[in-house]
């Protein structure tokens, strides 16, 4: 199995811990919304919050480990990658095709350690009765976003090379 996927499935078995021991923890109505300023401004059930967070688990999971697999079922005029007819052709389309996997599992890793420590941030405020940390949201945010930049431009690259 490739690493990509064992980070995966650790993290998803992490997140399902994670709420394991926090959830019985929390109040029956908790903060679930956050001004900029980390003061709560929205409110629902523990359990409606439960459900929308498994709800986008498995949303964010599809997204990252479904949309190559989906990808890979379109024309190839239809596919937007720098050198396409190269990187499509018989002999290289289902090595192009893994790596766009690849590439997608560390996408979906990165989002999903994101989703752990926002939900991590959303517990303890609720559980201290205090405010989001919304500093240390926004360090997590930025390097969350150069990893997306970092990612974007990895992929590119890599198609852009041709190899013979």
């Amino acid at each position: 199995m490739r690493p990509s996927r064992i980070i995966i499935l650790v993290l998803a078995a992490a997140f399902f811990a994670h709420i394991a021991y926090y959830v019985p923890q929390l109040p029956a109505t908790i903060a679930s919304h956050f001004d900029g300023a980390g003061r709560p401004d929205g409110w629902m059930s523990r359990d409606s919050f439960l459900i929308l967070e498994s709800a986008i688990l498995v949303l964010l999971l599809f997204e990252f480990l479904g949309i190559p697999w989906l990808i890979e079922l379109l024309p190839d005029r239809w596919i937007n990658l720098p050198n396409r007819d190269h990187w499509l052709s018989a002999e290289r389309r289902a090595s192009s095709f893994l790596t766009i996997r690849k590439f997608f599992e560390y996408f979906a890793a990165v989002s999903l350690a994101l989703f752990m420590i926002a939900n991590h941030l959303v517990f303890n405020a609720n559980l201290r009765g205090e405010n989001l940390r919304s500093d240390l949201l926004i360090v997590v945010l930025t390097v969350y976003f150069v990893f997306v930049a970092v990612w974007l431009i990895m992929l590119i690259a890599r198609f852009s090379r041709i190899k013979n």
